[in-house]
């Protein structure tokens, strides 16, 4: 299922080139985590109750991040057991598990450890493109997995971390930027390192 974007960026005052203006994201987790719903929310503002686990998802949307153009390609697929098949240098990877389900927890630390493996290998200065996202916190009354558990384990294998809602659209946006951001670090990093400059150094 393709799901499709129709608004319109404002307040542009950076006019990044075509090519840097293009993010692939995937979308990877445990079925029944809110993944999809997770990427409809985003795109399309809304929330749907009902989801088929194994139906994949395909978005593509526009959005301005730090007053810059970003065409988003966002794929939620539901193979989630080969995250390296979906890697190419333009891509950063969303990992979901829900905060009530310690299965989906463990799943995403698997998937997690596997990404960035995959990142380390092929991602100039190994910046880390990956998000730990612990969905479903409007169910903070049937928490299991402590928000203070998931984050010592995105820190201690460098990726980003944190907690959202889908229904109530709390961080939905902010996880999708932030990668973002994140895969705009990667690329200066490499364009600066062809020039023979150090990232590090500024």
């Amino acid at each position: 299922m393709e799901v499709a974007s129709t608004t319109k960026p404002t307040h542009v005052k950076k006019m990044n080139s075509v090519k840097d203006r293009d993010y692939n994201i995937v979308l990877l987790g445990q079925g029944g985590v809110g993944k999809s719903a997770l990427l409809v929310r985003f795109s399309t503002g809304r929330f749907i109750h009902e989801y088929h686990p194994t139906l994949e998802f395909n978005c593509e949307t526009t959005s301005v991040i730090d007053e810059e153009i970003a065409e988003l390609k966002i794929f939620d697929t539901a193979n989630t057991n080969e995250p390296h098949v979906y890697h190419n240098e333009y891509q950063g990877f969303v990992v979901v598990y829900s905060i009530t389900d310690r299965m989906s927890f463990e799943t995403a630390k698997q998937l997690v450890k596997l990404t960035r493996e995959v990142k380390k290998m092929k991602t100039p200065g190994g910046f880390t493109c990956v998000a730990l996202v612990g969905n479903k916190m409007d169910l903070k009354h049937e928490r299991i997995v402590s928000r203070h558990e998931a984050n010592d384990f995105a820190t201690e294998h460098e990726c980003l971390f944190m907690e959202s809602s889908a229904l109530n659209n709390i961080n939905v946006e902010q996880v999708f930027h932030e990668v973002v951001r994140q895969m705009r670090k990667c690329r200066n990093y490499k364009k600066k390192d062809k020039k023979g400059k150090n990232f590090f150094s500024r």
